[in-house]
């Protein structure tokens, strides 16, 4: 059973995925549209049974990692043929995590949106870290819900 951790370089997701690459493979993404395609078109993620993605964010909720819940086509502000999808996670809320629907138009949810849509990816999650979360609490998260999926 393959897990992919995937976060943004450079960002508080970069050093959870390498904290936890013990238990998964991990990868790092740049900011960039020329990345997230050679990540969608160059991993092989239907080696993997489950993928979670994350991002970080600095809106409300900062004490919770926010499981989105829906992605959309909207990338910036070109809400041209706007077409939204559910994310189909697979952890479930508890005191670390909460349900969202806010994963707003930039990088988290471009990625998301073509896994979701052109990979039809099965078990995937996207989650937004908050940027003052400490590592070790995110880590040890991620980790437990792993651990109890038989990770």
């Amino acid at each position: 059973m393959k897990t992919l951790i995937f976060g943004f370089e450079n960002t508080v997701t970069e050093k959870v995925a390498r904290q936890l690459s013990d238990i998964a493979d991990i990868e790092v993404i740049k900011s960039n549209t020329a990345d997230i395609e050679r990540f969608i078109t160059q991993t092989d993620l239907f080696h993997y049974e489950r993928v979670i993605g994350m991002g970080t964010y600095s809106g409300r909720d900062k004490d919770h990692v926010r499981i989105e819940t829906e992605c959309s086509s909207q990338f910036r502000n070109n809400k041209e043929n706007l077409t939204r999808l559910p994310i189909p996670y697979f952890i479930d809320e508890n005191n670390t995590f909460r349900l969202a629907k806010g994963i707003g138009n930039s990088w988290c949810n471009l990625v998301s949106f073509h896994l979701v849509k052109s990979l039809n990816v099965a078990k995937y999650t996207f989650l937004h870290v908050p940027h003052t979360m400490p590592v070790t609490k995110v880590e040890n998260a991620i980790r437990a819900e792993l651990i109890l999926l038989g990770v």
